[in-house]
């Protein structure tokens, strides 16, 4: 057995304070199916056997953890809580925190895709530990004492209060006052959302026929970034009238002071409680002596140790122009583990959106910005952003077929916006060509030129709008400049 395989398991096992009888049970849930140097007494090769029972161990701990902190809940109120906390994003996010990706054996090609990142397969491994431990210790205690293992690593997952979390379809009682107001049925899109976890602000898009109007208010994330909305919706019905924006307040929430500590990076919630109960944790010059007790971020005074604690404000509008290498995604991640744009920025900047996408193999010019809003106007192509592209296609484009494009191509019976193209210089049977156009629907200039026969073998975007791609080299950024943006905030008003 690797060395560092054996050290990665006495680690995990003193992380979760469990210790194995039967140690090949850990090995076996560690070992994916890639790996095919190993076989359990059992006759079993990978952990895919124990992700089976380990599902139903996982879900059987979990429903009893929310029906004995959260009695108040009904079925249905049960049932969705736990699927926020059970799902492969949910499982992938407890695993990297305990970092079991490290402790993985898989084959070399899985190995150097990302595997040991990839969101499906840490769920998995997951799993497949907790029907280890259960089956180590069936003997034992079994079922208890695998689910006192969940409930640690659960623990920091849950709310304190359900009524933030679950209590209210806000969404739906939105959906009634537009229908009521109007009536006319509505669609809804978040466009932005940012701001510390106990007050997020949102924009929204509310969309009924022709119509469209951007709103904001406040959103208090769910667990795995699956949002729901949050807010007491009765404020928008005298602004809906105006035709112009919905906006949406929510009376501030108070958060447990330990919880806050611990999304502020000051100490974990257990070391909060210790700094609280030694008594240096001073709220409103008062001394803190309830680890429960809560507080009202951005009204109330908060000292750690002499020490004034502040929390996050919302951040101001940024705009990144990326230059996005081949072979990767325009995504901020990806369940199959490959590269994404994400991984070219650092962790603190913050939450950012791609504008529009580039395919996998599409190379060149992509925009992301933290404001949600100016990210919507720049896709539309009722805005009229003109983004342009060097195109190399096999073949030679006849005149015809350019004079075509021009008047706008069609597509699978679909007509398209017009667009600007021009040949530039043709290699042996192959021809570079600059495509400039405003809809950019999904794969446009691959189906167009492959209409007329002709596949594109390369695409690189250099220009969107006023912004170019410049000397950037591959996989590096810049912030917009300020003269930048105000040229793009008058092609998307315009």
């Amino acid at each position: 057995m690797d060395n560092q395989f054996k050290k990665n398991c006495e680690t995990l096992c003193s992380q979760i304070e469990y210790q194995f009888q039967d140690e090949e049970l850990l090995h076996l849930a560690l070992t994916h199916k890639s790996f095919t140097e190993f076989k359990s007494k059992s006759g079993q090769r990978n952990n895919e056997k124990l992700e089976f029972l380990g599902d139903a161990v996982l879900d059987m701990a979990i429903s009893e953890l929310l029906m004995d902190r959260f009695p108040e809940l009904d079925e249905g109120g049960l049932s969705k809580f736990r699927a926020s906390l059970v799902n492969e994003d949910g499982l992938a996010h407890i695993a990297r925190k305990m970092d079991l990706g490290k402790c993985l054996r898989m084959g070399k090609g899985e190995d150097l895709s990302g595997g040991r990142e990839k969101s499906s397969l840490l769920a998995d491994a997951l799993e497949a530990v907790f029907a280890a431990i259960y089956l180590d210790s069936r003997k034992t205690g079994g079922f208890s004492k695998v689910s006192k293992i969940i409930y640690e690593l659960y623990s920091d997952e849950l709310p304190d209060q359900v009524d933030s979390f679950i209590s209210r379809d806000y969404k739906s009682e939105l959906q009634e006052v537009v229908q009521k107001s109007l009536n006319l049925p509505a669609n809804y899109e978040l466009i932005n959302q940012f701001g510390p976890d106990h007050q997020k602000e949102f924009e929204m898009l509310v969309k009924w026929k022709s119509a469209s109007w951007a709103g904001e208010g406040v959103l208090a994330k769910s667990r795995r970034d699956r949002p729901q909305l949050r807010t007491p919706w009765s404020a928008c019905k005298t602004n809906l009238n105006d035709g112009h924006r919905v906006h949406l307040m929510q009376e501030p929430q108070k958060v447990r002071i330990n919880k806050l500590l611990s999304q502020a990076g000051v100490a974990s919630r257990r070391e909060a409680e210790k700094l609280i109960h030694a008594g240096s944790v001073i709220l409103n010059g008062k001394t803190v002596t309830e680890p429960g007790q809560t507080m009202l971020p951005g009204t109330d005074h908060l000292t750690v140790e002499g020490r004034k604690i502040r929390f996050h404000q919302a951040p101001k509008t940024k705009v990144y122009a990326l230059y996005k290498p081949r072979n990767c995604i325009t995504s901020l991640n990806d369940p199959e583990g490959r590269r994404t744009v994400k991984d070219f920025f650092p962790r603190d900047a913050g939450r950012l959106f791609p504008v529009g996408r580039l395919d996998y193999d599409a190379e060149g010019l992509l925009l992301l910005t933290n404001d949600g809003m100016l990210a919507h106007r720049l896709m539309h192509p009722n805005h009229k952003v003109w983004k342009s592209y060097f195109v190399k296609v096999k073949g030679i484009v006849s005149e015809q077929i350019l004079r075509t494009l021009r008047k706008g191509p069609k597509i699978s019976g679909r007509k398209y916006q017009p667009l600007r193209v021009k040949s530039l210089h043709t290699v042996n049977d192959k021809m570079w060509l600059e495509v400039s156009l405003r809809e950019g629907s999904n794969q446009q200039i691959k189906k167009m030129f492959l209409e007329s026969g002709h596949r594109v073998l390369k695409i690189k975007r250099f220009k969107i709008g006023p912004v170019e791609l410049g000397d950037l080299a591959p996989g590096s950024s810049r912030i917009l400049t300020s003269e930048e943006l105000e040229e793009l905030s008058r092609e998307t008003d315009g």
